[in-house]
């Protein structure tokens, strides 16, 4: 079973066209017929709120799941145009060409502390405001995975095992935090839910799931992580001996702006990382405090070792559908 796409996109069909919505509309009673006929009236602006959600999200999840090859395909050549490896989400239009700009990283949206434009308030704007449909689209193979590459010969071919033809991709370290990895990073693509903690724990490798948190108590804009804040979380496991967390956070910086560092007020394990360096580069620091700060980990983090070997660190970035409302969510730190 191979899950990389073919090197030309298949062609892009949309699950339903704006006279879709229209029909419905009537059909249903949203609107009357007659509406349609006064040319000053935006018939789209008349359909009640709840049901143009409803009705996008479902057209919109219909046209990702029978346009997966076809999203999977364009994602890799735009990264490869562009040299932006972080690039996973994008409206098209009814012929599946880009609109305008609408091309965008979850990661780097959020690790810059955007404002997300393209939710799904932000697309019903622009169909009442248009009268033109847009269609969401995020990869077929939507999780990341990040590993150092000396541990090429037990992360891939795990992946592998899965069903996945890996293309294995180099992470583009930021040269500020050269110093903190011991070796290159590799990342390849897949799809998620389909390797879990378990399978991962079975080949002695920890998997951390990288994702955003929403920081209240750091306003927009703040020098450091700014409103949101990147941390892993480490499910328990044959390996790990709790659910845990990495944080690049400071405890004293926490303090200082009113907070409770999270392994203060509750039994979670904090593993925390170099937070400048953290800054710079979240995944790179990740792996290189793991490796060097080995004591720690094991104390905080790990079980009695039952196997030779130091268990070796794995990340997982899964794409967030920000149109389904999947945005950074409030937390400890």
């Amino acid at each position: 079973m191979s899950e990389r796409g073919e090197n030309k996109p298949s062609q892009f069909v949309p699950a339903a066209h704006l006279q879709d919505l229209y029909r419905e509309a009537v059909s249903k009673g949203w609107i009357t017929s007659d509406i349609h006929r006064l040319g000053a009236v935006n018939w789209c602006e008349q359909i009640d709120l709840t049901n143009l959600e409803s009705w996008l999200l479902r057209v919109f999840e219909e046209t990702q799941a029978s346009n997966a090859d076809f999203s999977e395909v364009r994602f890799r050549q735009i990264r490869k145009e562009r040299q932006d490896c972080s690039l996973d989400g994008m409206w098209v239009d009814e012929k599946g060409e880009i609109v305008g700009n609408a091309l965008w990283s979850t990661y780097q949206s959020f690790r810059s502390s955007a404002d997300l434009q393209f939710t799904l308030p932000y697309i019903i704007q622009w169909v009442r405001r248009k009268k033109e449909l847009v269609y969401p689209l995020v990869p077929r193979d939507e999780s990341v995975l990040f590993w150092p590459a000396q541990n090429d010969e037990v992360v891939v071919p795990l992946l592998t095992q899965h069903g996945f033809d890996v293309e294995v991709e180099d992470y583009p370290v930021a040269p500020e935090a050269l110093e903190f990895v011991d070796s290159s990073i590799h990342m390849a693509r897949f799809r998620k839910g389909v390797i879990g903690t378990a399978q991962f724990a079975a080949c002695d490798l920890v998997i951390g799931q990288l994702y955003f948190w929403y920081n209240t108590t750091r306003p927009h804009g703040v020098a450091g992580f700014g409103q949101y804040t990147e941390r892993v979380t480490l499910n328990k496991s044959r390996l790990v001996a709790h659910n845990s967390l990495i944080s690049g956070l400071d405890p004293e910086i926490i303090k200082a702006e009113g907070g409770m560092p999270l392994d203060e007020r509750s039994t979670t394990p904090v593993f925390r990382i170099d937070s400048e360096a953290a800054n710079v580069d979240f995944v790179a620091t990740a792996f290189g405090e793991w490796s060097r700060q080995r004591e720690e980990v094991q104390l905080k983090l790990l079980r009695p070792l039952e196997i030779s070997e130091f268990p070796q660190l794995v990340l997982r970035y899964s794409t967030p559908t920000t149109w389904k409302g999947e945005q950074p969510k409030h937390g400890g730190g």
